[in-house]
């Protein structure tokens, strides 16, 4: 498995607003990074339809599930997929990574950490902003070339 190292910064209206969202965001994380494991563990388990194992880390994990919209993207791709391979780099959380690190500098949350390599995090771009950011973006070492900044 390919790894990169993916960084994502996230505006709020105000440093307050910043300091009551982190601990949402660090907990979000942490659970997103538990439901990436399990899925881990769960996929390719023959014996259980990708319904029943996709229902169980749903009900295991619904705030992951909810603010990421994986139901949606169940609906879209997931039927069949026994080795619920529509989850790859939707649960990549930095909290994963023993080296993560975030960090609040006034109205300003971010955060980076090593995570499977093309792994798309525009749903979390959006689950942030579901939990009080006014804007987020994020980029990946992938798609940097050091030699730009020469």
């Amino acid at each position: 498995m390919g790894e990169a190292t993916y960084y994502l910064k996230a505006r709020f209206e105000s440093a307050e607003a910043a300091q009551q969202s982190l601990p949402k965001i660090k907990e979000f994380l942490e659970q997103m990074a538990k439901a990436e494991n399990d899925w881990q563990t769960l996929r390719g388990q023959k014996d259980r339809s990708v319904s029943e194992l996709f229902a169980q880390l749903k009900t295991k994990y619904p705030n992951v599930f909810e603010l990421l919209e994986l139901a949606k993207l169940f609906e879209r791709e997931g039927n069949g997929d026994i080795s619920m391979n529509f989850l790859a780099g939707q649960l990549s959380s930095p909290a994963g990574d023993t080296d993560w690190e975030i960090w609040r500098n006034g109205a300003v949350i971010g955060f980076h950490g090593t995570v499977w390599h093309y792994a798309n995090w525009e749903p979390l771009v959006q689950a942030i902003k579901r939990l009080g950011a006014q804007s987020a973006n994020y980029v990946s070492d992938e798609y940097l070339n050091p030699y730009d900044e020469l």
